[in-house]
C-alpha cells in the first residue's frame, strides 16, 4: 500500500474519534501498511495537529471523570487500554479538574 493510502487512512481512523499515536499504529498495521508508511502517516498527522497523545489523555481524562469512570485504578488502566504512556498522564491531584 501507498503512502498517502496511509495517511488517508489515518485520517478517517481520526475522523471517527481521537485516538492516541499507538492505536493509530496498530490499526494502520493491521490494514496491511509497512512501518515506513505508517511512521510517515503518523508524522503528517503529528505536523497538522491531529494526533497529540497529551491532548488526547487529557481529553480522555475529563471525559471519564464526566462520566463518573475515573475511579481508582481505572484511570491509569484506561491509558495502558489506549497506549497512552505516564509522559502523558494528568498531574497527581489535577485529574479531578474539568
Amino acid at each position: 500500500m501507498s503512502g498517502p493510502d496511509a495517511l488517508a487512512a489515518a485520517l478517517r481512523l481520526l475522523t471517527l474519534r481521537d485516538r492516541s499515536e499507538a492505536e493509530v499504529a496498530a490499526r494502520l498495521r493491521r490494514k496491511g501498511f509497512d512501518e515506513t508508511q505508517i511512521a510517515a502517516a503518523i508524522e503528517r498527522c503529528r505536523h497538522f495537529g491531529y494526533l497529540d497523545d497529551a491532548r488526547f489523555a487529557r481529553e480522555r481524562a475529563r471525559s471519564l471523570l464526566r462520566q463518573g469512570r475515573a475511579v481508582g485504578p481505572r484511570l491509569p488502566a484506561d491509558r495502558r487500554q489506549h497506549r497512552v504512556g505516564e509522559a502523558h498522564a494528568p498531574p497527581r491531584g489535577r485529574e479531578q479538574e474539568t
